[in-house]
């Protein structure tokens, strides 16, 4: 789908404030406390309103929205808002809050709620362009929210995070199984691997994909490839090089060429480190650049701008010029049209075109029938351009073109596809922490 957000995919993690694919979400296991009204796309929480301590009833609410809405980055309150939210929000009312509160019952884990106000502090002190970089309980105040009780060598059960009930260390899970033994994270220089549950202390280190072995996180002046392998404070600046240097962040103004060089509040636009959000009408690159509620495009214009959304029958460029439940068809060379709503379950779209873009949310454009309809069910045809073809649950093949169910923990697998979370060294699925609910494999 062509949208002109800039945004990727967030990082794969295991970790209570990892946002990832690997660990699934259980049938069932929901929190009464958490209203999916209190953190919407149009506003959500107020993440300034933090106290010294933070409830953990009111946990998941505050933390989204440090996260996902956050008061000193009003450009992220555009599209990639929505995914976030809901995103967080599952994980944390699904498996983070159940799991934890299975292992204070137990008395194995033990909640903060002085280290939950800090945590949430740092996260919206963060710069904006690196608030979801990597994983928050790199954070020492954020590690020390959720943090276990038993001894190095005792058994343990990874409770939704690596540490699990662990007070040192992690729980280290052999093939990745449910029940573990407290361990020391591997020390600096020693092989890691996240398939063998090989893990680098996250406060102080990372996994180095090059070496495979664990490295302190780079100092000022210290080589890096990105900045999510400098410590906190530091970025990388390497311009248009392989290498660079870990140093603080570029103030207002100053040359940059991607945007965790810059410091809070700030991205890089034109090669210039500048204040966001930009101004209405001022002339932009993306649509992460432009004030909430505005989207950076043409419009009908000569170049782009930080615009309102398009309404129906307005000149468009692309998908993102439109309002919401609208899209961009292209007409011609130029690739310009006028904003259209989506297809309902029926109406006619144009699968190899659009790849179900023209289609609303939630459906997708069965390229057989050239029609909108609900996502694929088990061993029935899907496409595997188009994310929503099969239902939950489901992967489609992009070999067979079907929708085939994604194994659970301990499931034989060739390759991640294969696995609700991800495929172990060993040929086996990784359990998810919440699989792992009662269970003393």
């Amino acid at each position: 789908m062509r949208n002109r957000n800039g945004l990727q995919s967030g990082s794969i993690g295991l970790s209570l404030f990892a946002i990832t694919g690997l660990v699934g979400c259980g049938d069932g296991l929901t929190i009464g406390s958490f209203d999916d009204a209190d953190v919407a796309s149009d506003g959500g929480s107020d993440s300034s309103v933090i106290g010294d301590t933070v409830p953990l009833e009111d946990w998941c609410n505050l933390f989204v929205a440090a996260r996902c809405e956050p008061a000193g980055c009003p450009f992220e309150a555009n599209h990639p808002s929505e995914a976030c939210i809901e995103t967080t929000r599952e994980l944390c009312r699904n498996e983070t809050i159940p799991l934890v509160e299975i292992g204070i019952a137990d008395g194995t884990v033990a909640y903060d709620a002085t280290a939950a106000a800090a945590c949430l502090n740092t996260i919206s002190s963060r710069s904006c362009a690196r608030r979801t970089e990597r994983l928050l309980d790199h954070a020492p105040d954020c590690r020390a929210v959720f943090t276990g009780t038993k001894a190095l060598d005792e058994d343990c059960r990874a409770l939704g995070s690596s540490e699990g009930e662990c007070g040192e260390g992690y729980c280290f899970r052999e093939n990745l199984v449910c029940g573990g033994t407290c361990r020391p994270w591997v020390e600096d220089g020693q092989p890691c691997d996240v398939r063998q549950d090989l893990l680098c202390d996250p406060v102080s280190s990372f996994c180095d994909p090059q070496t495979e072995t664990c490295r302190a996180f780079g100092a000022q002046g210290e080589t890096c490839r990105t900045s999510a392998e400098c410590a906190d404070g530091l970025t990388c600046q390497r311009g248009e090089q392989a290498m660079g240097m870990c140093l603080a962040p570029k103030g207002d103004r100053e040359t940059c060429a991607f945007s965790d060089e810059c410091g809070s509040q700030t991205i890089c636009i034109g090669g210039e480190c500048r204040d966001v959000p930009l101004s209405p009408s001022e002339v932009c690159s993306l649509t992460i650049e432009c004030p909430a509620a505005h989207v950076c495009g043409v419009q009908g214009g000569t170049m782009d701008r930080c615009l309102l959304p398009a309404s129906r029958g307005e000149p468009c460029s692309i998908d993102d010029d439109c309002e919401s439940g609208l899209y961009c068809p292209p007409v011609g060379m130029a690739g310009e049209g006028e904003c259209t709503p989506r297809g309902n379950t029926g109406a006619a779209c144009e699968a190899a075109l659009l790849a179900g873009g023209d289609c609303a949310e939630g459906l997708w454009c069965d390229p057989d029938a050239s029609v909108c309809g609900a996502p694929s069910e088990a061993n029935a045809s899907c496409d595997a351009a188009q994310p929503n073809s099969c239902a939950a649950g489901l992967d489609c093949d992009d070999v067979g073109q079907i929708c085939l169910p994604q194994a659970a923990g301990g499931a034989n697998c060739a390759e991640d596809v294969d696995c609700a979370t991800f495929c172990a060294a060993n040929g086996s699925c990784a359990f998810a922490p919440v699989e792992c609910y009662g269970s003393d494999s």
